[in-house]
């Protein structure tokens, strides 16, 4: 305090103006006064300047005497409280803020944010709280907005901000999306005097979080209801009631207090939660997204085969970074890619296919290349297996599931979804459908069954060239052209209409936001054209000739309705979609394949081995009853081959998720994993992937559930598409 009124003091009296300086400079030294001071003439402006040097000396005196409670009390908390934690420090002062760093022990590290450092030192010093280095950072508001702080989840309030909604903004830096912890927040204010005398603010916000406390216990003890502090504190008119109480204007504060209207902070709070809904709804499709896109595994795996197709190697088995150098032909790719994806800094490159940890990315930090959908080196990649395997993909190809749970064929369709104009293009799938071989009734078209499935199945099969020179090819081949037309067909009338609702439903939000943008441009452009008329008006009335102009507006005024509607009509059209045909990109026979890897040569010998599959069936069955028992809601993903079988969420946290492997036996064996499920099981760093084993399947079922199995067991693979975890590895967790 003692440091601010000297500041000010400094400021008015360098301000005093000199005879010799030019009438302009003065004019604006004038205003600078007028900011600093209500004085309104020089004996005034001595007044108060000999004021604010006597509350100098008075602040001077206090500080002598005696030990500052309130910072006192802030070092008992940061000894007994804070140990091995970081803490937060927020003060509306940089003077406040240099002498508390001053004052707090060396044996904390320390950091600083205020105004008056530049955006790119704010980085350093929040990177730094991140990695932990610093343990206490005190902060001026110029951090209270922006940035963001979920590693810690202590914050002090070393003085109340005038403005309530500071007050939330502070709060917000740690209590805030990605928070996994408890945040505990204390408000530093002197209610009373060494000697016992009130202090106003102290008073003030007591009563108000006293207020907020029995607010609290009405809604049911949650803790809700500091979500919405910074409203709670307008609607208790803070800055008026600590004037008043400064001036010792005579107030009832708690009968102040009992005016607030409850009804509108408990109506905030309603619309909060719905806010807190669509959230939650938004965080699950965060992780439905998350759990669909192309993992760093896959990716990794196919920038290896391009690589190796180019004619070089890089070895992908470990977490990155690495260093690369891309090869010519991929290099020439990337320069033809550039309008569309842009250019990588060199050949030479360190890159890592593994997603910038959170907080990386909440500071926008970025030390690699990461390579994901959209980046050139991936886009080539890409674009150059696309050209090589073109006549492949037209010709089809067999492939053998060593899983034995896939016999029939599996169709690749595109499907183009273009705006209502037709020539933009807005949406394009690459739909992946399997029909199984004994569901094929022959002449009964009706009763053909699609499945769609993950195009992540593709990991599980095993390409096999010289099969078509063992497997009895004719039956297949037959089926392939007796069904051709209808499956190309029926995807029209019943395939993916939930991502056709989806992709509709957004392009109506999108054709929401610009009609009401449109309306408000009518509106504007309106109000504009008739002030602009009126006046004209004026000044043809006073005898201006202005006619002209008065006709050309009122006919821009007049046109303004019949453009609204062309453009209306153009976002219509553009808003909505149109599907255009499918179209059938390739088709590969799926095989069943024993162990040893040899594919089932008759249709009857493939019929019966992918009939093996009752078993998991009753596997499933017992897991599904697991969950049920643990209160926990399923459902089924083995169908579309994903890399799991169960999806299983807690109903209490629904952003507590298993995503369950289910394995079933008649007795105790060895566990056999595609390739699929084991790289799932690598790309999980959330804790969802489990592995239940199902012993005795058909009898009294015996479920074993174990927890991120990438990183208990070392599985033996077998053959390119499958591992084998040896029953001795798995006898640990029975």
């Amino acid at each position: 305090l003692r440091l601010q009124i000297e500041k000010r003091t400094q400021e008015i009296e360098e301000a005093e103006l000199n005879d010799d300086i030019p009438p302009k400079i003065v004019e604006e030294l004038h205003k600078e006064i007028f900011c600093l001071t209500m004085a309104s003439n020089r004996t005034e402006l001595e007044t108060e300047i000999n004021t604010l040097k006597n509350l100098i000396l008075s602040a001077a005196e206090a500080e002598t005497e005696q030990c500052e409670s309130k910072l006192y009390k802030l070092l008992e908390l940061i000894e007994d409280k804070l140990g091995s934690q970081q803490l937060i420090i927020f003060t509306e002062y940089k003077d406040t803020l240099d002498y508390l760093l001053e004052r707090i022990p060396d044996n904390f590290s320390k950091g600083i944010i205020h105004g008056g450092m530049n955006l790119n030192e704010r980085k350093i010093i929040q990177e730094k709280f991140w990695k932990s280095d610093i343990q206490i950072l005190l902060c001026t508001d110029a951090a209270s907005e922006g940035i963001n702080l979920q590693c810690c989840w202590n914050l002090i309030n070393y003085d109340i901000p005038w403005n309530p909604n500071r007050l939330e903004q502070r709060m917000g830096r740690i209590h805030r999306y990605l928070q996994d912890h408890e945040c505990t927040f204390f408000n530093l204010v002197a209610i009373e005097t060494s000697d016992g005398q009130p202090i106003a603010e102290g008073q003030v916000v007591e009563l108000i979080f006293k207020k907020l406390d029995i607010m609290r216990e009405e809604l049911g003890g949650t803790d809700r209801v500091f979500d919405v502090i910074g409203n709670f504190f307008e609607e208790c008119k803070f800055e008026e009631l600590l004037i008043q109480s400064l001036n010792k204007e005579p107030i009832d504060l708690a009968t102040e207090l009992d005016n607030v209207d409850s009804q509108k902070i408990k109506d905030l709070l309603d619309l909060k939660s719905n806010m807190d809904a669509g959230l939650d709804f938004f965080i699950r499709q965060r992780q439905i997204s998350e759990d669909s896109r192309l993992w760093p595994r896959y990716i990794s795996e196919y920038v290896r085969l391009g690589f190796w197709d180019a004619g070089s190697q890089i070895q992908v088995s470990d977490m990155g970074p690495f260093k690369i150098q891309v090869p010519t032909k991929i290099h020439a790719q990337i320069k033809n890619n550039a309008k569309n994806f842009g250019l990588i800094s060199n050949r030479n490159l360190e890159i890592t296919f593994y997603k910038p940890i959170e907080k990386q990315l909440l500071l926008n930090v970025q030390q690699y290349d990461y390579i994901t959908a959209g980046h050139p080196l991936l886009e080539a990649v890409i674009d150059i297996s696309i050209k090589n395997g073109h006549e492949d993909i037209q010709k089809g190809t067999i492939f053998l599931d060593p899983s034995h749970g896939l016999h029939g064929l599996l169709w690749f369709i595109e499907i183009i979804f273009n705006d209502g104009t037709g020539t933009k293009e807005v949406a394009r799938q690459v739909v992946v459908l399997f029909t199984s071989y004994k569901h094929i009734i022959s002449g009964s078209n009706e009763k053909i069954k699609f499945q769609v499935l993950s195009p992540q199945i593709l990991w599980d099969l095993r390409q096999d060239y010289s099969a078509s020179s063992r497997v009895q090819m004719k039956p297949y081949l037959d089926f392939f052209t007796h069904y051709k037309e209808l499956v190309v067909e029926g995807i029209g009338s019943s395939l993916r209409k939930n991502d056709e609702l989806e992709l509709k439903q957004w392009r109506q939000k999108a054709k929401k936001i610009k009609m009401n943008a449109l309306e408000h441009r009518e509106i504007r452009e309106r109000s504009r054209l008739e002030a602009e008329i009126s006046s004209l008006l004026d000044k043809e009335a006073e005898g201006e000739d202005v006619e002209h102009k008065i006709l050309e507006k009122e006919s821009q005024r007049d046109n303004i309705q019949e453009e609204i509607e062309e453009l209306k009509t153009q976002i219509e059209r553009e808003c909505s979609i149109i599907r255009q045909s499918p179209r059938l990109i390739s088709v590969a026979i799926i095989v069943p394949a024993y162990d040893d890897g040899k594919p089932a040569e008759s249709i009857e010998e493939a019929t019966q081995l992918a009939d093996k599959h009752a078993i998991d069936m009753a596997a499933m069955k017992a897991v599904f009853e697991f969950e049920k028992q643990r209160g926990w809601e399923t459902s089924d993903k083995s169908l579309i081959k994903c890399g799991y079988d169960i999806e299983s969420v807690n109903p209490n946290n629904p952003t507590e998720i298993r995503h369950i492997e289910v394995k079933g036996h008649a007795g105790e064996t060895d566990v056999f994993i595609s390739k699929n499920e084991w790289m799932k099981a690598q790309n999980d760093v959330s804790g969802r992937y489990w592995l239940y084993i199902v012993n005795k399947a058909f009898d009294e079922a015996k479920v074993v559930p174990i927890s991120d199995p990438a990183s208990k067991f070392q599985p033996e693979k077998i053959i390119t598409e499958r591992f084998k975890i040896p029953l001795k590895q798995i006898k640990e967790y029975y």
